[in-house]
């Protein structure tokens, strides 16, 4: 149960985070070029880890000063109109984002 609670903080946090990052864009059209690629947060002790190629994306959670592996998942990801669509382990997820003029 206390890893599936951290799966789905990890997840809240990288859809927030995309969210954030595709708020910023100045027209309507995203490119998902911007999303693919490699970002890290959080502290060493738990550093997750997340990249996106163009249509995968694979998330992990190490404690690197304990040397520890903590968590991973992963799936496909695409992008609806403004939305961000996730599909993971048979769970669909979409976010919602503004996209600024």
């Amino acid at each position: 149960m206390k890893r599936k609670l951290k799966l789905l903080a990890a997840m809240s946090f990288v859809s927030a985070t995309a969210v954030i990052l595709l708020s910023s864009l100045t027209t309507k059209t995203i490119d998902t070029r911007d999303i693919v690629g490699a970002w890290r947060y959080g502290p060493a002790e738990n550093r997750t880890v997340m990249i996106n190629t163009d249509k995968i994306f694979s998330v992990a959670t190490y404690d690197i000063p304990g040397k520890k592996f903590i968590s991973s998942y992963g799936g496909t990801w695409r992008v609806d109109g403004n939305n961000l669509v996730k599909k993971l382990n048979g769970i669909r997820l979409t976010v919602h984002w503004l996209v600024k003029n």
